[in-house]
Formats: structure tokens, C-alpha cells, sequence
């Protein structure tokens, strides 16, 4: 660009923020009763925002979960099952249960 206009400049500029969830320092106490809840015995890692990074700069323990596959989400011509769904709630019950043990 200054080959042809030596005044020409490019500026980044920060206009928001969306750190990422922190995989390493992910709230075992979370981690463990978001698995137990859900009946699974892992997590997994994915490359999208959610405000979930925030929350754990906060020094909050932080999971992020949900009903249906992650493989299909945020796609073209996404769905999600009854089923799945069904899971969802079933997980939201459970998770209401124990806050109130």
C-alpha cells in the first residue's frame, strides 16, 4: 500500500474481548459434578466463545455443557432430537437437586 500511498496505514483496534475457556485450569469440582451428571466419565475440548472464559478469569469453576452434538452444532440445517433434549432436562433436574442438598 505505501508503494503507491506512502501515507497509507493500517490500525488494529480491540474492540471486544472473548477469552477462552482454560482447559488446564477448568474447576475440578465443576468438571466432576457436570460428569457425574451427565453419566460421562470425560470431557472434550472445542474451538468456539462462549462467555464461559470470563466467568473462569472471575476465579469461578466453569463447564460449559448442553443437549445434542457438538459435531452438529452452530451448522447448517442443525437439529437436535427429542431425546437429547429430553437428556437436557433431565440434567437440569439433577443439577437442581443438588443445590438445594
Amino acid at each position: 500500500m505505501r508503494g503507491t500511498a506512502p501515507s497509507a496505514a493500517i490500525e488494529t483496534q480491540m474492540t471486544s474481548d472473548v477469552p477462552g475457556l482454560g482447559a488446564a485450569v477448568l474447576g475440578p469440582e465443576a468438571e466432576r459434578l457436570a460428569m457425574r451428571l451427565s453419566g460421562r466419565n470425560h470431557t472434550i475440548a472445542v474451538a468456539y466463545a462462549t462467555e464461559a472464559g470470563h466467568f473462569q478469569l472471575a476465579g469461578l469453576p466453569t463447564v460449559v455443557c448442553g443437549p445434542g452434538s457438538i459435531d452438529q452444532a452452530h451448522q447448517p440445517d442443525e437439529d437436535i432430537t427429542l431425546e437429547q433434549l429430553q437428556a437436557g432436562e433431565a440434567f437440569m433436574r439433577k443439577l437442581m437437586a443438588e443445590c438445594r442438598s
